[in-house]
């Protein structure tokens, strides 16, 4: 049920007779019962609107999250600089960083904001209650990665091909939920999971993907 928060204090002292209305010690009476009750209502009214996903946030946000099975934490979600080599998470350059020491973490845990746990979590909901069908797949990754353009094509028996229309940068502490946003499965399902890019990807004619050539297209590549 529905309602608005109301001055309590001002609604009990409009049912009065109409004869204490020029009576202000009697109203003054009347409303200093009234304070305690208004903030009850109005906290009863937060617990009724403020708690669903659209609207919840920290606390309640996380006690969501507590229900489906994903809290905020991405473990090594963001890469730390080091010295490297092409290919490593925010590896630099001679003279850019140090070498990374024995035991030292590569990476240190991501804490979601409220805007990206809201989405994941609409997703981890989807997927709780999906039954492992390609539409619902696509339609969690699309809602994980904010993506319009999913793929998923057939890759012989009990495998299947997944392009994502984003490249998703190692950075990106997401990046290491790609493969739970396609959970669940049918069982002994095995799926490749790539990234291309939504308007150029590189390819050749009869790929059915609006393919583009050499020096136009960005080739897709694996997660």
């Amino acid at each position: 049920m529905d309602f608005e928060p109301i001055d309590e204090g001002a609604a009990a002292w409009r049912r009065w007779l109409a004869q204490h209305a020029s009576k202000p010690d009697t109203e003054a009476f009347v409303l200093s019962f009234y304070p305690p009750l208004t903030r009850l209502d109005a906290a009863l009214h937060d617990l009724l609107t403020q708690r669903w996903l659209e609207t919840a946030e920290g606390d309640a946000l996380d006690g969501i999250g507590s229900i489906v099975g994903l809290t905020r934490e991405i473990p090594d979600g963001v890469p730390l600089p080091f010295f490297g080599f092409d290919g490593q998470p925010l590896a630099t350059g001679f003279g850019q960083a140090r070498m990374r020491r024995p035991g030292e973490p590569y990476a240190v845990t991501y804490v979601m904001a409220d805007v990206e746990y809201r989405r994941m979590i609409a997703v981890k909901i989807a997927l709780n209650n999906g039954q492992g069908t390609a539409e619902e797949i696509i339609s969690a990754v699309q809602g994980a990665f904010d993506v319009a353009r999913v793929i998923i094509r057939d890759a012989g028996n009990a495998n299947a091909r997944i392009f994502i229309g984003r490249i998703i940068a190692d950075t990106d502490p997401l990046r290491n939920h790609v493969r739970q946003m396609v959970q669940p499965r049918a069982a002994g399902v095995k799926f490749w999971i790539g990234m291309m890019d939504e308007t150029d990807v590189f390819g050749f004619a009869g790929q059915g993907f609006g393919p583009k050539g050499f020096g136009a297209g960005v080739i897709a590549r694996a997660v």
